[in-house]
This record gives structure tokens, C-alpha cells and sequence, in this order.
């Protein structure tokens, strides 16, 4: 498998927009709580049960 030019465009593409949205979010976000907590608008026991979720899921 040969990858071509527009492979690599929209792979580049891909790594930008998320290293954009990752600063974008850096400036609102400044402890691991506030990250955590999701600043508070949904409640703690359901973003910990997403995070448990998607560390034990392997496939």
C-alpha cells in the first residue's frame, strides 16, 4: 500500500485541527480538576465512569 499526496494532506489536516482544538481548550482549562469536573456541568461520577470506560476497552 502506497499512500499518496492527498493521504498525507488530510493526515496533516487530522494532527492540525486536533493540536487546535487542544490549545484552544488549554486556555479555558488550567488544573486537572477543571478537566476532571468538565467545569462542573456534568456531574463527577459520569465523567470518571467515561474515563474508567474507555481505559478498560482494548479493542
Amino acid at each position: 500500500m502506497k499512500l499518496e499526496l492527498i493521504d498525507y494532506l488530510i493526515i496533516a489536516i487530522y494532527f492540525l485541527l486536533v493540536i487546535g482544538i487542544g490549545f484552544l481548550l488549554k486556555r479555558k482549562i488550567k488544573t486537572g480538576n477543571d478537566f476532571l469536573m468538565s467545569n462542573r456541568s456534568i456531574p463527577l461520577w459520569i465523567t470518571s465512569l467515561a474515563f474508567i470506560s474507555a481505559n478498560l476497552s482494548k479493542n
